[in-house]
């Protein structure tokens, strides 16, 4: 994930996502639409084959020394992008928690 716009994140920040999903690779151009600091980040991108928004959501834990993170992501297939809607459905959970433990790991970590 590569900030354009350079400095803090805050809305309007430019961004532009790397990915590999298989034998394919790709980029998206997005942008952070929602932030709250320690509360929110939203950030939406967009490539020829779908729009996908990524919300993380953040919220004190059942003790003070806990916090809970939700993570949705949302996307909406487009042109031929539709064909690949039912791969995206069952490889997206398994990604996304992998992606959520990586981060619940790093968090734990002070890294």
């Amino acid at each position: 994930l590569d900030n354009l716009s350079g400095g803090p994140t805050a809305v309007g920040t430019r961004l532009k996502y790397h990915y590999k999903d298989g034998n394919r690779t790709g980029v998206m151009d997005g942008s952070v639409v929602a932030r709250e600091q320690d509360r929110k980040l939203t950030n939406r991108f967009t490539d020829k084959m779908m729009d996908v928004t990524v919300d993380f959501d953040v919220a004190p834990g059942a003790t003070p020394d806990q916090t809970t993170l939700t993570h949705t992501v949302t996307i909406d297939t487009k042109g031929f992008g539709k064909v690949f809607t039912p791969m995206i459905r069952r490889q997206l959970p398994g990604q996304t928690t992998g992606a959520m433990a990586e981060l619940k790991r790093l968090a734990e970590s002070g890294a």
